[in-house]
Formats: C-alpha cells, sequence, structure tokens
C-alpha cells in the first residue's frame, strides 16, 4: 500500500463587479457566468510519500556532554510528514569505559531520559534536554521510521554524558580562632 501526501486548498470565490470606478464590488451571483467561475476546492500536494532511509546526523562528539544541557538530534530520512520514535541506550556506566551495544532490543528507553513517550513529528530535528539526573557514561541514540520498525538508524558513536557532581569545599583555619567556611556548588 502507497501512501498518498495529499492535501487539499479551499477558497471563497464571489462575484465581482466594477462599479464605474477603480474599484470593484462584490455582485449577486446571477450577474457572473457559472461557467467562467473557477473552483473552490483543489487537490494538492498529490504525489507519493516515498519512505527514505533513516539515517542520524551529526551526533559524532569529541568531548564530554554535561547533564543538564541541551542536545540538537537530527536526522534524514523516514516518511515525509510521517512520525518517527527516537530512544537512548546506556551502553557504560563511565565516560571513560569502552561502550558496549549488544544486539539485543532491551534497554532502549524514551522517558527514563526525558526523551517524548510514543511518536513524534519527522521534522528532521529534536532538541534533547539531557536531564541533569542522567547518570554518567556512554549513550547510544536510536530513531526508527513511525511507518517501517525494520527503518532504523543508531548512533556509530555513543555520546558520552557527564552527570552533575556535587562538590563541599571545607576551609579549616590554619590558625586557632580563625573562623571556617563551607562553599558547595554543582559541576
Amino acid at each position: 500500500m502507497q501512501l498518498i501526501c495529499a492535501g487539499s486548498q479551499e477558497r471563497n470565490i464571489v462575484c465581482m463587479k466594477n462599479s464605474g470606478s477603480e474599484d470593484e464590488v462584490e455582485a449577486a451571483e446571477g450577474n457572473c457566468s457559472s461557467e467562467s467561475k473557477p473552483e473552490e476546492s483543489q487537490a494538492c500536494n498529490t504525489f507519493t510519500c516515498v519512505e527514505r532511509d533513516i539515517s542520524l546526523q551529526g551526533l559524532e562528539q569529541t568531548g564530554l556532554i554535561a547533564a543538564g544541557t541541551d542536545l540538537i538530534i537530527k536526522w534524514q530520512g523516514g516518511k515525509l510528514y510521517g512520525k518517527v520514535k527516537l530512544e537512548v541506550r546506556q551502553a557504560g556506566t563511565s565516560v571513560d569505559e569502552p561502550p558496549t551495544l549488544s544486539e539485543e532490543e532491551s534497554g532502549w528507553e524514551q522517558d527514563a531520559y526525558g526523551l517524548p513517550t510514543g511518536l513524534i513529528d519527522n521534522t528532521g530535528n529534536f532538541t534533547w534536554p539531557i536531564p541533569s539526573s542522567i547518570a554518567s557514561g556512554k549513550y547510544f541514540v536510536r530513531l526508527t521510521s513511525g511507518t517501517d520498525d525494520a527503518n532504523v538508524d543508531v548512533s556509530e558513536d555513543p555520546l558520552a554524558i557527564q552527570a552533575q557532581r556535587l562538590y563541599i569545599l571545607l576551609a579549616i583555619p590554619a590558625s586557632p580562632g580563625t573562623a571556617s567556611s563551607t562553599l558547595t556548588g554543582l559541576q
């Protein structure tokens, strides 16, 4: 079955007559020929929607991505005006260790990593607000067509995401009787 990407255009047609000046005024329908009246609606975009191979674009990273920041995920392909599913899978619990990605289907998540649950519009990009609570590690991204589960792409290289860490710096006075202070911050 081929899907037709069809739409329609609608317009309001009225009979106009010249009032003798430069302005035209609306006239009764009987004053205009029905044979010369244009169509009020017409079909548009009547081409066949083609499913193209999905391809993730530009996810090659050279450094760490901080949790709590936005990452723009871009792709090409899928079905024009269709839907896609975006998922993430942790492939290592350290940003320093090599990632592991088995062929099994389990472990791909959406809502656990702040991605929309279900299908999203195939716009070619999505801004992923990486949760500040995400664990440090290597993560793969998978994009699947909403109309063909076999049309899928997984990022070649994992994203290295660094979790936020809370550091507490305690300043101890060097001599008795001097005040101490504590500095708390997120990294």
